[in-house]
């Protein structure tokens, strides 16, 4: 089944305070094939030329259709996909991905 289970940020970033106190990890099961992909805001917030964002349905999308690749190829194809999103527009924002693949 193709299902998506969104976690959004929680605290500051990571570094900003180096005595910040980090609440309690969460944790969560992963089956084999399931992936795990941590992005920066950069992919779902960069806008077009109409300051339309890529969105988060965009990526889940991007997600979706190349889920079966591998991690690399994974990030990637959303580079590319916000990239030809955004046409001319100016990356305003960083790009960071992290993809793991459950054996």
């Amino acid at each position: 089944e193709d299902t998506f289970h969104r976690q959004n940020a929680h605290g500051i970033p990571l570094g900003i305070l180096p005595d910040y106190k980090w609440p309690a990890a969460e944790r969560f099961e992963m089956a084999s094939g399931d992936l795990l992909v941590l992005v920066t805001d950069g992919f779902f917030e960069w806008e077009n030329e109409a300051q339309e964002e890529f969105g988060i349905d965009r990526m889940m999308g991007v997600l979706r259709e190349n889920h079966d690749r591998s991690a690399v190829e994974i990030i990637g194809s959303l580079h590319e996909a916000v990239k030809s999103y955004a046409g001319d527009e100016p990356q305003n924002d960083d790009l960071t991905a992290l993809v793991v693949r459950k054996t």
